[in-house]
């Protein structure tokens, strides 16, 4: 548990830094609580956590394996006709009552390091479910971020409509007033009524996103929907103008620590360190077994004249003996199970190679991703910018009849094009960035909460 803890601590003082800006003071879900929340109720989290107690019970059980069996009986017998009375050895057909009671106990002194053996594939088995709840940590992570990083580009491209429909609100009464001057034809008003049931249309998709996205948060968080009413809104683009991405070197020696970081190479290696000791156990059951069993035992009968105490006093007996068990033939299985185990050694070799094939692969098209996403961003942040004086023109042209709303049309659907696609470009590279600081063990430090 102690990866767990680690975690949880982590995050407590996750974001310690000052990139972000809150655009929207209220009171809602920041991404540090999002995350805390996830880190205890994520039902990925909590099933891990379950499999990890029951690896330990079962720990626990191979740990004390090595104790004696300990094992107490009592039995009463009727019998009738003919039999001898064990406690007096007469021949009789008399009716009769016997109770025999005895304890047994017996322990392995040897069998091949067995004990030894499945003590170290226990210990393995713990590791690895620790390995595997940090993997779901990782999952769980980028899954909240994701749909944070939605919920927020909902939000913002919600902000974004509202203001255009207040513009377009502006313009059709502008509009109108124009047409009623005859400066204007009536269409160029139906046509700005267009563009406002097509903002509103947008309003709604964009809404709709949004709490689908609260909807999806709260999923990976493992709470209830209610809860999630909200997110709290970073500006990101301080933030983004600071990542500096590695060159090709850098990334081939990220791909190494990659592997010795990620859960993923952990897990590959546990299974080659499992394969082995499972190779080794299934070869102790081909060796030969020393045990040790006593057993202490005493009875009465009703037909002993005798008085039940001096009965169980003359009747007890125990014995302690020693055995020993190898094994000649079992219809050659112990010398399958070897092999198998061998050849279940070599495939986890292979195994783990193919997962190495997989991180470096994963690694470098992360940060291929991220690279392209940051050109797109820088791209689109031109085209905007070029877009943004373009249409504030053209309004100021339309605004004095100078434009007509054809043209007008086109250079506003250029500009909300370009909007719409900067916002995506903008959180699509925040993702890449956060996916790949994940391969460097890096869990968003350089971000601030509000």
């Amino acid at each position: 548990m102690k990866h767990n803890v680690m975690i949880c601590l982590a995050l407590m003082f996750l974001f310690s830094g000052s990139g972000m800006h809150i655009l929207f003071a209220q009171e809602s879900w920041n991404l540090k609580q999002c995350l805390l929340e996830a880190s205890s109720n994520n039902l990925d989290i909590r099933e891990s956590l379950v499999q990890y107690e029951a690896e330990k019970i079962k720990f626990s059980t191979t740990r004390y394996s090595y104790l004696p069996d300990l094992s107490a009986n009592l039995r009463t017998t009727n019998n009738w006709g003919l039999f001898i009375d064990p406690t007096t050895n007469i021949l009789t057909n008399a009716y009769n009552v016997n109770a025999h009671s005895f304890l047994y106990s017996s322990i392995d002194v040897y069998r091949g390091f067995n004990y030894r053996h499945r003590l170290s594939l226990g210990m393995n088995r713990l590791e690895f479910t620790e390995a595997v709840q940090r993997e779901e940590f990782n999952r769980m992570y980028l899954e909240v971020v994701s749909h944070y990083t939605s919920a927020m580009l909902a939000k913002e491209q919600i902000e974004n409509a509202r203001e255009r429909l207040k513009q377009l609100d502006k313009q059709k009464l502008q509009t109108q007033r124009m047409v009623e001057l005859g400066i204007l034809h009536p269409r160029d008003f139906y046509n700005i009524e267009y563009f406002v049931a097509a903002e509103d249309q947008n309003l709604v998709i964009q809404e709709n996103r949004f709490e689908s996205s609260l909807l999806l948060l709260a999923q990976s968080m493992g709470i209830s929907p209610k809860r999630v009413r909200d997110i709290v809104h970073y500006d990101l683009d301080e933030s983004l103008a600071g990542i500096i991405i590695s060159g090709k070197d850098d990334v081939y020696k990220i791909i190494e620590e990659a592997f010795e970081i990620l859960p993923e190479g952990k897990l590959a290696k546990l299974n080659i360190e499992a394969a082995e000791i499972n190779m080794k156990l299934q070869r102790s059951f081909t060796m030969p077994v020393v045990s040790l069993d006593g057993f202490v035992g005493t009875r009465l009968s009703t037909i002993n004249p005798l008085p039940s105490t001096e009965q169980l006093n003359n009747n007890f007996y125990q014995y302690l003996g020693i055995g020993l068990t190898v094994p000649i033939f079992n219809k050659f299985s112990l010398q399958n199970n070897v092999q198998i185990s061998e050849l279940e050694l070599k495939s986890s070799r292979i195994a783990e190679e193919k997962t190495r094939q997989e991180i470096e692969q994963n690694v470098v098209m992360a940060f291929l991703e991220l690279k392209g996403a940051q050109k797109n961003f820088e791209a689109l942040g031109r085209q905007f910018k070029a877009v943004d004086q373009e249409f504030s023109y053209a309004q100021r042209q339309f605004d004095i009849g100078a434009l007509n709303l054809v043209e007008y049309g086109e250079v506003r659907n250029r500009y909300v094009i370009t909007q719409s696609e900067l916002l995506q470009s903008k959180y699509d590279y925040f993702l890449r960035w956060v996916t790949s600081e994940i391969y460097r063990g890096q869990y968003l430090e350089n971000i601030a909460t509000p």
